[in-house]
């Protein structure tokens, strides 16, 4: 039995380090946030103070708290201020996945992200770094194309905006203005987004996945921006021109800094060009509970094998697979009302736990309650197989919704278009010779 300490930044990873308990092992969760999030489902450390202030400072005591006893790995999941820096220090000490300085750089400074793309031979769209709204404004009137607003840092996704024009990027810099002290303009390319990961345990890529998300809170691509609605899964190769072209070029970097464990490039990709927008350096939300629904290998085996740079056979029990997320207001928007702490969650069993991962869920008394701290509830899973000639995520889809079809949640909010676009953006990735 391993010993796995958790250090969570808002409790993203509590559903994981279930799982993990549930294989057999041991683990201490801390979550920075000392938010009711996993009350009454998984045990927490009774310490009150923040390991980790806003400015990014380490609580040294906290630091001492968590390591009694040592643990045998430790696993962190979230890019955040002093998370980085607490990563280097442990990883020296302990096995550790998930966290590292160089993968919150690449992440949280947008510019510099860029800049590694086009050092590593990955395109890039055009983008510039603004802290002055008005000058951002000025701008885009000598530049009056179609671009996308990004803030930096890890913020609030709901302020990402595409516009169609210059016009209309005006009007969203006027309405912005004062909101952040920092933010991106990238010029939008037109294509096919698709997001590609490895898993790397120091040495070697052990895994290779690609990534169809839909961020959009509502059908068709309407309403705001959100973490993530869903997500359609599906195994790659290291042999493929998406994963050569696009991420695969970053390995020699991830050597060079000790990187471990998944990065991912979410990308555009047109007939003959792939372009870079940007990395992610951690767990990828929702996409991972899909990878490991598909998978053989045990959630433990593989952060303990990559954190130890062990090599690893990764085998799948299907080749995709698809997640739908499911929460209640005031999410996307990141407030507290007490409307909805406690909201009852009926339909929750032995039997369909396995498919689910909660996040913003507490028990009490054996009844599932919504825990109030932003409305993102969980996520559903389906592995997808070839049934009467369907397509496996049309297997996967079937899956999904038959579990949400037996939850009960007052106002609950999910997508059922998710996976939709996949099937003729698969086959014309295929087509141009992408996958």
């Amino acid at each position: 039995m391993r010993h796995y300490l958790f250090i969570s930044k808002n409790g993203d990873s509590y559903p994981i380090a279930q799982r993990i308990i549930e294989e057999g092992h041991k683990v201490t969760f801390y979550n920075n946030e000392l938010s009711s999030v996993g009350q009454g489902i998984i045990n927490v450390p009774p310490i009150r103070a923040k390991l980790i202030s806003p400015e990014g400072v380490i609580n040294r005591g906290v630091v001492s708290l968590l390591l009694k006893p040592e643990p045998d790995c430790v696993v962190m999941d979230m890019v955040g201020k002093g998370f980085g820096k607490l990563a280097e220090e442990l990883k020296h000490k302990f096995p550790l996945i998930g966290g590292s300085l160089w993968g919150e750089h690449i992440e949280l400074d947008r510019p510099y992200g860029s800049k590694v793309m086009k050092l590593v031979g990955i395109n890039t769209p055009p983008t510039f770094r603004f802290n002055d709204y008005s000058k951002a404004i000025r701008f885009v009137e000598e530049h009056p194309k179609a671009w996308v607003y990004k803030p930096s840092g890890n913020e609030c996704t709901t302020t990402t905006y595409v516009s169609e024009d210059g016009d209309g990027m005006i009007g969203m810099l006027e309405y912005y203005a004062g909101e952040h002290d920092e933010f991106e303009l990238q010029e939008r390319v037109y294509g096919i987004e698709v997001s590609s990961e490895l898993w790397f345990n120091g040495k070697d890529v052990v895994n290779v996945n690609y990534t169809m998300e839909e961020k959009r809170l509502m059908e068709g691509n309407l309403g705001p921006q959100t973490g993530c609605m869903g997500s359609a899964v599906w195994i790659g190769t290291q042999k493929s021109k998406l994963y050569r072209e696009g991420v695969g070029k970053i390995v020699p970097s991830l050597r060079k800094v000790g990187y471990r464990g998944p990065i991912d490039l979410n990308t555009i990709i047109t007939k003959d060009e792939l372009y870079g927008l940007e990395w992610t350096a951690r767990f990828g939300y929702d996409a991972i509970f899909v990878l490991f629904e598909m998978m053989k290998l045990p959630i433990n085996e593989l952060l303990y094998g990559v954190a130890s740079g062990i090599s690893l056979n990764v085998s799948f029990k299907s080749k995709c697979g698809i997640g739908v997320d499911l929460s209640v207001p005031p999410y996307p928007l990141d407030i507290k009302p007490k409307l909805y702490k406690g909201v009852l969650i009926q339909g929750l069993n032995k039997h369909n736990l396995k498919h689910i991962w909660l996040f913003d869920v507490r028990k009490d008394n054996n009844r599932f309650l919504a825990a109030g701290n932003g409305g993102d509830l969980m996520a559903i899973t389906a592995r997808g197989d070839e049934v009467n000639g369907y397509h496996p995520l049309r297997d996967a889809k079937r899956r999904v919704m038959r579990t949400i079809g037996n939850l009960e949640v007052p106002d609950v909010m999910y997508r059922r278009d998710i996976g939709d676009r996949v099937f003729k953006e698969q086959e014309t990735l295929t087509r141009w010779g992408w996958l």
